[in-house]
């Protein structure tokens, strides 16, 4: 029988072929439905099976679209997934720690300039101030955003 970890790895590999080969899909979402008929698109399989933060939803001049945690079949990343945003875009994400700022650049993923990630998980707790840096070419905004663990999920 398959586990949560083994249906997120296929639907993230599926998404990954789709995108890599079909841009346009870059707001397409795959859904799996379970033997019982209880469809579980992939967004949804990663929050009930991680109990992430909520979502940030990001709109300013250089960008719209939504940053989270989700889990992936690397583990867990922030991903965030653009709906609209200018030429030359990046992403960076700069979290408050204790000991001085994680800083967590966010890269396109296969190719997706819709869909960027980190490379590494965030640290522990999931629950933080942070900033996500948006540049484009010699514009830069700088967003504040908190995320909070879900009651009961806090470490």
């Amino acid at each position: 029988m398959a586990t949560a970890k083994d249906v997120l790895g296929v639907t993230e590999a599926l998404k990954e072929e789709l995108f890599a080969h079909l841009p346009a899909l870059a707001e397409a979402n795959v859904r799996l439905v379970s033997p019982a008929g209880l469809a579980v698109t992939g967004a949804e399989a990663s929050h009930a099976h991680h109990h992430a933060p909520e979502p940030f939803k990001v709109a300013c001049d250089l960008a719209a679209g939504t940053l989270e945690i989700v889990d992936t079949a690397a583990g867990e990343r922030m991903r965030l997934t653009i709906e609209r945003h200018t030429d030359d875009f990046t992403a960076t994400v700069i979290i408050d720690r204790p000991n001085g700022p994680e800083t967590l650049r966010l890269e396109p993923v296969a190719d997706n300039h819709h869909r960027l990630e980190s490379t590494v998980a965030p640290a522990e707790p999931h629950e933080f101030q942070a900033s996500l840096v948006l540049t484009a070419k010699d514009r830069e905004q700088v967003l504040p955003f908190k995320m909070v663990e879900p009651e009961g999920h806090h470490h």
